[in-house]
């Protein structure tokens, strides 16, 4: 193999491994944002289900309706 060859080589790995780079980061960042909505989303559950019962009340005006 010619040192040309080698160079071409390298430069074609350096491609490949770029493109593999990208797609790993893509992954990360997809997996990262999916973790941070269940976690807000378990947040959100936890304050909807405190152990208290809410009462709505109605009041005079509203039984008018």
């Amino acid at each position: 193999m010619t040192r040309k060859e080698v160079i071409a080589n390298l430069k074609e790995t350096c491609q490949a491994l770029d493109e593999r780079k990208t797609m790993l980061e893509t992954i990360i960042s997809a997996l990262e944002l999916e973790e941070a909505n269940e976690v807000a989303g378990k947040n959100v559950n936890a304050d909807a289900d405190d152990g208290y019962e809410t009462e709505v009340m109605e009041s005079e005006e509203s039984e008018g309706l």
